[in-house]
């Protein structure tokens, strides 16, 4: 039997708007460092979790890392839930999307990990501390909704 492989998401601390994010299934690893703007991308993957909790089919979390640009794009299919971490590239015309990192499982393989990670950088520091490390406040009631939402999802 394969063993299972975990997915994991860290947060490390907040330096002078700037966050390195790990996110791990197993021994395979992306990590990144983004930029509090132009997006503030710590409310935008609370705001998506709250998407795909609320019954949307897709939400998009953008991340910046100066010069390159990511998006986290959540996806629906069936009962499971696919994860992509795309490489946005701005070309004459449009955008392409390129995946870098994906995961698809059961809806909580997923959910809870980045809940459980958002909740520990919440809980580390008091929200004047936190805004002074990361350029924008923490989102707090984004937080709250998300919390009550995976309470119900988990029961």
């Amino acid at each position: 039997m394969a063993a299972e492989r975990k997915f994991k998401v860290s947060f490390d601390e907040p330096v002078h708007g700037w966050i390195a994010i790990t996110i791990s299934i197993g021994e395979e690893e992306f990590r990144l460092i983004p930029s509090h703007t132009p997006y503030d991308s710590i409310t935008e993957l609370a705001v998506a979790l709250n998407k795909i909790l609320e019954g949307y089919s897709e939400a998009v979390a953008r991340w910046n890392e100066e010069p390159a640009e990511y998006e986290f794009v959540f996806r629906v299919c069936g009962e499971s839930l696919n994860f992509d971490i795309c490489d946005v590239a701005r070309i004459q015309g449009g955008v392409r999307r390129i995946p870098v990192f994906s995961f698809g499982g059961p809806r909580n393989q997923l959910l809870i990990p980045f809940w459980r990670a958002l909740r520990e950088l919440q809980g580390r520091y008091d929200p004047s501390e936190y805004e002074r490390r990361w350029n924008e406040s923490f989102p707090t009631r984004e937080m709250e909704v998300l919390t009550q939402r995976i309470k119900a999802f988990c029961r």
